[in-house]
């Protein structure tokens, strides 16, 4: 592969054709109707608590996953040795 310039495929910014016929479906599912009953929708509790969950999450943001680690984190060996010789 060469470093730092495009030698094959798709010209840049040229859209992937799934990525274009999925777009298409998607317009044709998502109605100007659609939108305009949505907030109906949403007051009498008919949308998935899925779609839901994501609607406050883009309206207030996501709330913050925290994670704990615990215990002692090494390196293996064999990471070790594939990254000693790259000085």
């Amino acid at each position: 592969m060469a470093t730092g310039r495009k030698t094959g495929g798709r010209a840049k910014g040229t859209p992937n054709k799934s990525t274009k016929e999925i777009r298409e479906q998607l317009e044709n599912l998502f109605t100007p109707e659609y939108f305009t009953s949505l907030p109906m929708r949403l007051a009498e509790g008919k949308l998935a608590p899925q779609i839901e969950a994501k609607l406050l999450a883009y309206r207030f943001g996501e709330p913050k996953q925290q994670m704990e680690l615990s215990g002692h984190v090494t390196m293996p060996n064999i990471v070790l040795k594939e990254y000693a010789g790259r000085d």
